[in-house]
């Protein structure tokens, strides 16, 4: 991506799974990086069903920060992909991606009507400024022109 502020660190926490693997923090420079840690995890995530939480929190090249939730699957349900997870979670909130889970145009605008009410219109236009100017692999393609 050009002209975008790239991610510096991604450090991620898995909070459920196995006591091993819990509650130490793994920084990576990258989220291809990112992915292979979430895989590697994935492999002791439930098989039937389920998840694991992890925390995470990207800094980029300039300070900002961005933390969140992951749900991790095991690798045969949901292959990991953490930038795909930001970009769809802050797609939504920006009111740019219809999710999947959503069937019709009609529900897709009474849950942006619905979010006007859940977050301030400052905050969304927050989450759009951060699809706008820091690097998460795909945001360029929700991103209005």
């Amino acid at each position: 991506m050009t002209n975008r502020i790239l991610v510096s660190t991604i450090t991620i926490t898995r909070a459920e799974g196995l006591v091993e693997e819990c509650d130490k923090p793994e920084t990576v420079h990258s989220w291809e990086a990112a992915d292979r840690l979430l895989l590697d995890w994935s492999v002791t995530a439930p098989k039937n069903g389920g998840y694991d939480k992890c925390d995470f929190e990207l800094v980029f090249a300039d300070g900002e920060t961005y933390s969140g939730r992951y749900d991790l699957m095991h690798h045969s349900k949901e292959v990991p992909h953490l930038a795909g997870h930001v970009r769809a979670h802050c797609g939504t909130v920006a009111g740019w991606l219809k999710p999947e889970w959503v069937e019709s145009d009609e529900e897709w605008e009474r849950i942006k009507a619905r979010q006007l009410s859940m977050f301030s219109a400052a905050r969304i236009e927050a989450v759009r400024n951060f699809l706008r100017h820091y690097e998460i692999p795909g945001a360029e393609d929700i991103v209005p022109k």
